[in-house]
């Protein structure tokens, strides 16, 4: 059975595919001149192009593809003073809103009412900037950019609905000097000033900051050596005198420190007493400061790595791609590793799998890539590794693949394998549990059995099972409806060596009782001279086994005078083989030889045997 691999049958599950339909609404506008509406879609070679629509007063028919995204906007002097869908208002930004087109908007009314902005911008606000190229504007409520010049700017605004401004530094990493609002001071954060207005109000901004210079001094505490800092930059310029007694910063700059954080510890960094969390640290000089390090060079940790078998598993300190392969002997060891980096990298090595694999006693996982883990001191890696051994298998029979779109069979180290309609045997190893078996498609449904007993999928009206198999069992698939039952009835002359199998496999000891199961169910008869199932005579295989299947309630007769005799003739010879019609093949046979023998039915000291392998 051909093995490979691919992704989880529930991975498959959710790759799902649509087209997209064009929804049909009416766009009513009140100005067709105040209004533009556009959208983005697809030339006959797939390039994308903007499609305008040519807008009249009142409605407007539009189709567009559902989940496109459609753009009103106002024309230069206009506002939109309302964009609503169905009557629900959508979101304006500035002079533009954007709708998503779904499938439930088809006959609805998307209304869109424009003004002219002389009809509200009716209040009016002064700013004046000493650097307009440094600094952005944007009025709230809005969200209008408003593009500043040198000298005053008279901004004309809507009193109810744009009731503040924002001004940023156009580098986002540098504050303003300066905001002031009718002539009082107002609060600057790292990246902006918000500022409430009302008609009237002036408004003064200065980015660029004034020639005065603040002492910058660096506290280092613990073992750290001055060396612990990388690199210090002042407005993007690295700098290398910052540990002089008399190095000063002018205000408005931008400090950037990066720390040492591979060969170091750093307990602690704080900038003026308040802290700081990463290895690269950034601020607005604007006051004489002070950066605190507190670090030490990094030591090491101890862990203990246990391991029954270290020829299974290749561990890496650190990461796989690095390849610093540690040497491991059995049993358990002592690792050290650098507290700075205290990871190790465990892969399975071809022909192995983990029978157990715990770090700190919790269970590792292994898709094929190999686990890594973060240590900590005294952490303890438990391995249990075995060789493969395709020893066990399992029975699956499937009453109708043709009817699935997708059957899957697939094992936890996302193998997947082929199987037919009828019965596959598939081959396995504890370390590939637990497997999924499922399936999908028009019209299917999800019966499947183990043993006999009913598996419930894996959610409710799921089309999919997760399962811990154990060696021997048999699921049957019955894909577009429930099986039925059927009994076998058994007649028999002399059934002292007759042999019964169902499902290819399962010996039936009390077959003579009569076999219940589901449709479908492969019945092997060994031993009998013939067979009769509802007084149509079977033929014998070449194997010398009678083969029927149960598709409804039936009546086995079997004769077994020949083999009878044959066993009687065959019992002083212990180890004398004999095919099944009586012919001696191998006479006092080895064990090896009665390994070596190929799949069939066989009469070996005296005891009738089916071979299968």
């Amino acid at each position: 059975m051909k093995k490979f691999y691919s992704f989880l049958f529930l991975a498959t599950l959710g790759l799902l595919s649509f087209a997209a339909s064009a929804v049909n609404f009416n766009l009513h506008v009140n100005d067709a001149n105040a209004i533009s509406a556009y959208y983005y879609g697809y030339d006959d070679f797939g390039n994308s192009q903007q499609i305008i629509f040519d807008l009249v007063d009142g409605d407007n028919a539009i189709s567009i593809d559902a989940y496109r995204y459609l753009t009103i906007e106002a024309k230069r002097g206009y506002l939109l003073q309302s964009v609503t869908m169905d009557g629900v208002a959508q979101s304006i930004y500035g002079s533009s809103c954007g709708v998503s087109i779904y499938e439930s908007y088809e006959g609805k009314t998307l209304d869109v009412v424009a003004v002219d902005e002389t009809t509200v911008r009716t209040a009016k606000l002064y700013v004046t900037v000493d650097d307009p190229t440094q600094v952005n504007a944007t009025l709230a409520g809005t969200y209008r950019g408003v593009i500043l010049e040198d000298g005053e700017n008279v901004i004309a605004f809507d009193p109810n609905k744009e009731i503040g401004i924002q001004f940023s530094n156009i580098n986002s990493q540098k504050q303003l000097y300066s905001v002031t609002l009718n002539g009082e001071a107002q609060p600057i954060t790292s990246s902006s000033c918000t500022v409430n207005i009302k008609d009237g109000d002036r408004i003064d901004v200065k980015a660029n900051f004034p020639e005065v210079y603040y002492p910058l001094t660096f506290s280092l505490t613990g073992e750290a050596p001055a060396d612990v800092i990388k690199e210090v930059r002042i407005d993007n310029q690295v700098v290398t005198d910052y540990m002089s007694a008399d190095f000063k910063v002018q205000i408005g700059s931008i400090v950037a420190i990066t720390l040492d954080s591979e060969n170091y510890q750093l307990n602690s960094v704080s900038v003026n007493g308040v802290d700081k969390t990463s290895y690269y640290v950034s601020f607005t000089m604007t006051e004489e400061t002070t950066v605190a390090i507190n670090a030490q060079p990094y030591g090491n940790i101890s862990v203990t790595v246990d391991i029954d078998n270290p020829e299974a598993v290749t561990a890496y300190y650190g990461y796989t791609y690095q390849n610093n392969i540690a040497t491991l002997v059995s049993g358990s060891q002592e690792i050290e590793l650098s507290a700075q980096s205290p990871v190790m990298s465990f892969k399975i090595n071809n022909g192995y799998y983990y029978e157990t694999f715990t770090i700190d006693g919790n269970a590792q996982s292994d898709y094929g890539y190999g686990v890594t883990a973060y240590l900590s001191e005294g952490s303890q890696v438990i391995i249990r590794a075995k060789a493969i051994s395709y020893d066990k298998q399992f029975v699956l029979y499937i009453d109708n693949k043709e009817a699935t779109s997708y059957f899957n069979v697939g094992d936890g180290k996302r193998g997947s394998y082929d199987v037919v309609t009828g019965y596959n045997t598939v081959k396995y190893y504890d370390g590939l549990n637990p497997f999924q078996i499922g399936w999908y498609g028009a019209g299917t449904q999800f019966n499947l059995y183990r043993n006999g007993e009913a598996v419930a999928p894996a959610y409710t009206d799921g089309s999919y099972a997760a399962i811990t198999i154990a060696d021997g069992d048999v699921f049957k698939a019955y894909t577009t409806a429930a099986p039925e039952s059927y009994t076998a009835t058994f007649t028999v002359v002399n059934d002292g060596a007759i042999t019964v199998t169902k499902d290819l496999y399962t010996e039936v000891a009390d077959w003579q009782n009569g076999i219940t199961d589901l449709q479908g169910t492969q019945i092997d008869i060994a031993g009998a001279e013939s067979v009769m199932v509802n007084d149509v005579a079977l033929e014998a295989g070449e194997d010398g086994v009678f083969t029927f299947t149960l598709d409804a309630d039936c009546t086995v007769a079997i004769n077994d005078n020949v083999g009878a005799e044959l066993v009687g003739k065959d019992a002083k010879a212990a180890q004398n083989v004999y095919n099944a019609q009586g012919v001696l093949l191998i006479e006092n046979a080895t064990p090896e030889q009665i390994d070596a023998l190929d799949n069939g039915f066989y009469i070996i000291g005296g005891v009738k045997r089916v071979i299968r392998k």
